[in-house]
């Protein structure tokens, strides 16, 4: 591209075709990093993709978010620290890399885990709040824009 420059005019002063360059990169990067800043909110729930073993750590900070963000949910995290603790001794390395191998989607391994819970008899209600708080996240604002679209065609 310099040397197209070059051959078609006058490049003595660069500055004239860098410094636009450079504020068009940094108004990218400076917009990426403000949309992605929402994300780092939840990173607290990244635990619920099951890629790794399960810590009460990650468990209770993501309680603690959730809980900031829907006040009504009612989890008693003593119960929840025993059911962590079922889930914990279900969920091994051997597992995790079997459903990683598979490509076993979120949803489906948290059903696999709900149901070994239940055919024990093992109480897991307040895991399961926590779980379909985190899976009914949005992946994206598809469906709002789509609903807005539709709301505008009317």
């Amino acid at each position: 591209m310099w040397k197209k420059l070059q051959e078609d005019g006058d490049v003595s002063d660069i500055s004239c075709f860098k410094e636009p360059v450079v504020s068009f990169y940094s108004a990218c990067i400076e917009y990426l990093e403000w949309w992605t800043q929402q994300f780092e909110d939840i990173k607290v729930l990244e635990w619920t993709f099951l890629e790794s073993e399960l810590s009460w750590t990650q468990i209770s900070s993501a309680m603690g978010f959730i809980m900031s963000k829907k006040s009504d949910l009612n989890i008693n995290d003593e119960e929840l620290f025993d059911e962590v603790s079922c889930v914990k001794s279900y969920v091994t390395e051997d597992i995790l890399k079997q459903r990683e191998e598979t490509n076993t989607p979120v949803d489906r391994r948290w059903v696999e885990i709900f149901g070994n819970l239940k055919n024990k008899n093992i109480s897991h209600g307040n895991l399961q709040k926590i779980i379909e708080f985190c899976l009914s996240l949005p992946e994206s604002n598809a469906p709002t824009d789509r609903v807005f679209s539709i709301m505008n065609n009317l």
